[in-house]
């Protein structure tokens, strides 16, 4: 983790009322979270992408996202020593304007095409979007996090990150139900839309402090315990996010086979968000987990369970539309949401306890997803590529892909088993 910043030496201790963060990451999130997991629905509906250019659309996001995560802290400490008046809040604010331009992106390009009836339109808006959009939601969250932990300490900082996980993920689930039926009929238009939602963020930012609060040195330490599990769900994240990555690019055309129309399938993947959702809650509220090391366990067998029967419920299809298969999906995507949110639970309270609530904590919490985002895919774009050289044979992509994404798996869970064995 990089070394502690100059963007928080400004900072006071008293924190930024909860309400107005929660107000602001649920505005916020309820554009990214449409953007971020359902762009494939997107992509494969209106732009007729085929699975092999969502993966590689996986992949793009993945890598900068990266970048921007990681180059946050950084490059706000390099711009504030060279005397620009950038504060916290004035970031948010310029962040707001870009987002929403960004998602004006894709009408724009709907315009400037003419399209005929029944015409498919070229990606190049989505593209564009991609690479302006993701990049600055990768400088938002790391800031925003700061915020929610800054100036927080023990329960209270753990049932204030309870409340905020829920509340983003919250977000994400009722955009799926209300974005449902644009998807279907109008992408573009709703993208525009989720611009419109930026903006509105905005108002919660007057109540923001200028800076994320700093936490005060006579605080009593954390646990030596924490540096241990941090450690421990930093291998975990980014595998959860391996997993998660994978998957989504694959679940547009899994529905599909399982017969289930473009405007139910949003729906069947808001099941993933309340599930983890409701986790996220229930951590909120109940901290016997912290400083466990029966969290870790937990949560990377739930993830593992919940993925491998999303992966596998088209081939439980006996018929054009079957209930079996569907059933096994729903069941996978609940309990895999379940699994993530114990991970990134744990993850996010120990990296905030730990880095004392500085943007970097944030930003390397926030690259650590960024490399699931990127090597999840990886893992399912590879045998795409192979089926559509004719190399292997469409049926061997779902045993492919749980075997890749299952060996990186078994290797995490046999670091965080030795953990466990040597500290707990």
């Amino acid at each position: 983790m990089p070394a502690a910043t100059d963007t928080q030496l400004s900072a006071g201790t008293q924190p930024t009322p909860l309400w107005a963060v929660n107000l602001f990451s649920f505005l916020n999130s309820f554009g990214t979270g449409v953007i971020t997991t359902g762009i494939y629905l997107v992509t494969k509906n209106t732009y007729d992408f085929s699975r092999s250019m969502n993966y590689t659309l996986g992949v793009v996001t993945g890598i900068t996202y990266v970048f921007s995560t990681l180059a946050t802290g950084p490059v706000l400490a390099r711009l504030k020593k060279r005397g620009i008046p950038l504060t916290g809040t004035r970031t948010m604010y310029t962040l707001m304007l870009l987002l929403a331009a960004a998602c004006v992106l894709p009408i724009a390009g709907m315009k400037l095409q003419n399209l005929g009836p029944g015409q498919t339109p070229s990606s190049w808006p989505i593209w564009l979007l991609v690479l302006t959009y993701i990049p600055l939601t990768g400088i938002l969250w790391p800031l925003v996090e700061s915020y929610v932990s800054g100036g927080r300490h023990g329960e209270q900082l753990r049932s204030s990150m309870g409340t905020w996980n829920f509340v983003w993920s919250g977000a994400t689930a009722v955009a799926f139900w209300t974005a449902a039926p644009l998807i279907e009929s109008n992408a573009p238009l709703m993208i525009l839309l989720l611009g419109g939602v930026h903006l509105l963020a905005a108002i919660a930012l007057p109540w923001f402090t200028p800076e994320p609060a700093r936490h005060e040195d006579d605080h009593e330490p954390h646990p030596p315990i924490y540096d241990k599990l941090l450690v421990t769900f930093r291998i975990l994240l980014p595998t959860s996010y391996i997993f998660h990555t994978a998957l989504q690019p694959f679940l547009p055309n899994a529905m599909s086979d399982l017969g289930l129309t473009i405007s139910w399938q949003p729906i069947v993947l808001s099941v993933f968000a309340v599930a983890r959702a409701a986790t996220f809650f229930t951590a909120g509220r109940i901290h016997a987990w912290h400083g466990r090391w029966s969290a870790p366990i937990i949560g990377g067998a739930l993830m593992f369970a919940g993925f491998a029967a999303a992966l596998l419920s088209p081939l439980a299809a006996t018929t054009e539309r079957s209930t079996i298969g569907i059933t096994v999906l729903v069941a996978g995507l609940a309990v895999f949401g379940i699994g993530m949110a114990i991970i990134y639970t744990a993850a996010i309270y120990y990296a905030m306890a730990v880095g004392k609530a500085e943007v970097n904590a944030g930003g390397m919490h926030e690259a650590l997803i960024g490399v699931g985002y990127t090597v999840g895919p990886l893992c399912g774009l590879a045998p795409s590529l192979a089926i559509d050289a004719g190399k292997i044979a469409e049926r061997g992509f779902e045993p492919f892909v749980l075997l890749s994404v299952g060996v990186i798996g078994v290797v995490a869970a046999g670091l965080v088993i030795q953990r466990v064995v040597k500290h707990a």
